[in-house]
């Protein structure tokens, strides 16, 4: 539990530091943000987040 908690707390200090909006991809934002993406098909790619929600692309 403290190892999620300490996860989430980063996750969001890395969330907060981002401007409120995004102009440009930049990679450091990226690796902040995402943990991993899947790939199941060419239709179903989903972005699992540092703090845990998953979001088809």
């Amino acid at each position: 539990m403290q190892t999620q908690r300490a996860d989430i707390e980063a996750f969001i200090e890395s969330f907060e530091a981002l401007p409120e909006t995004l102009t440009e991809f930049k990679l450091e934002n990226w690796h902040s943000l995402v943990d991993y993406a899947t790939v199941y098909s060419i239709d179903d790619i989903r972005f699992t987040f540092k703090h845990g929600q998953e979001v088809q692309a």
